[in-house]
């Protein structure tokens, strides 16, 4: 999103614009230079924002924001701005328990009004959107999908298999990562320990898989390695991306290994949210928590039971999830 961010701000002062950017936390660094930054220092956005903002906005675009709060109403009491609410947010693979799916429709009642558009980065962020606040927010819904810079990922040219993954993501348990280690556990030691699955990331749950993956003796197989800045470079040097995510609404992850040329195997329906994963094509799909599958699904690859030549993708992928498309579709709402 970050390079979005940048983008996005050039493109609108280049239309006229005057923008500012409140984020909940900022620490200057120089890709953000041109970006008018005012920082809530860890402290409610949502405060900082109401409570000690001076200007009189037309229009308030809010990511990364509970939707349908309070908070948005009290934006339309003091700016009577157009409110454009972007939905990033991910759904527990189960939905919503009783309660929690209750409490949104009141919310949406009481305070979907005072959002002028909702706009989801997926259809499937859509449909979440008009189940968790009601239908009646149905006719401000749109879908404006994501994208990257599809140059800055190197593609992978030789498809023999080093039986070596990448996983990437933030480190929460909703990301599916214990799934792998735990079928990893199940793989006889001698097929196993061929096994090369490095970790990249940080989180709340990190040390949560690290004491599993030492509990089950698997500490030479899975290396954690942190977040690093050049992904972009390394997707091309692993076999497959290994996505075993339980929450999703756009999927970066996905995307950026198939920019590179990187087959995938993730989730059917939710890592595949984008529908660009396509059986013995560019990966493999095994279902959310089925632990056995993707135990399956590793000793075929690591027997060659399974084997990709080439990783094919849809021929409008890089074209239609670019980074300036995405920007274009975010002016078309503006």
């Amino acid at each position: 999103m970050d390079r979005f961010f940048v983008a996005y701000d050039r493109a609108l002062k280049g239309q006229g614009h005057t923008v500012h950017w409140y984020f909940s936390k900022y620490d200057p660094f120089p890709f953000f230079d041109d970006l008018d930054i005012r920082s809530a220092q860890g402290e409610s956005v949502e405060n900082v924002f109401l409570n000690t903002t001076t200007e009189r906005y037309t229009t308030v675009i809010t990511h990364f924001i509970a939707l349908c709060t309070p908070f948005y109403k009290a934006i339309k009491t003091q700016h009577n701005a157009r409110i454009i609410a972007v939905d990033h947010n991910p759904r527990p693979i189960n939905g919503f328990p009783l309660k929690k799916r209750v409490k949104n429709r009141i919310k949406g009642l009481l305070y979907g009004k005072y959002i002028d558009l909702f706009v989801g980065v997926s259809q499937y962020s859509k449909r979440e959107t008009i189940k968790d606040f009601g239908p009646f927010i149905k006719h401000k819904v749109i879908v404006a999908e994501n994208g990257l810079l599809a140059e800055l990922f190197i593609e992978k040219t030789s498809f023999k298999s080093n039986h070596k993954f990448i996983m990437t993501s933030h480190l929460r348990q909703d990301k599916g990562i214990q799934d792998v280690i735990h079928a990893v556990a199940l793989i006889a030691k001698p097929l196993r320990d061929q096994l090369v699955i490095d970790v990249y990331g940080e989180g709340p749950y990190e040390e949560n898989l690290k004491g599993l993956v030492s509990s089950l003796g698997l500490n030479e197989i899975f290396s954690f390695l942190g977040s690093v800045s050049n992904l972009n470079e390394r997707y091309c040097q692993y076999d497959y991306l290994l996505h075993p995510t339980l929450g999703e609404t756009f999927c970066y992850s996905v995307v950026e290994a198939l920019f590179s040329k990187l087959p995938v195997l993730t989730t059917r329906n939710i890592g595949n949210v984008l529908g660009l994963v396509i059986e013995d094509q560019n990966g493999y799909l095994f279902n959310a928590l089925n632990v056995s599958e993707i135990a399956v699904i590793l000793s075929d690859l690591l027997l060659s039971k399974k084997v990709l030549n080439d990783c094919i993708n849809p021929a409008h992928m890089k074209t239609y999830y670019s980074l300036s498309n995405m920007v274009e579709r975010h002016l078309a709402i503006i």
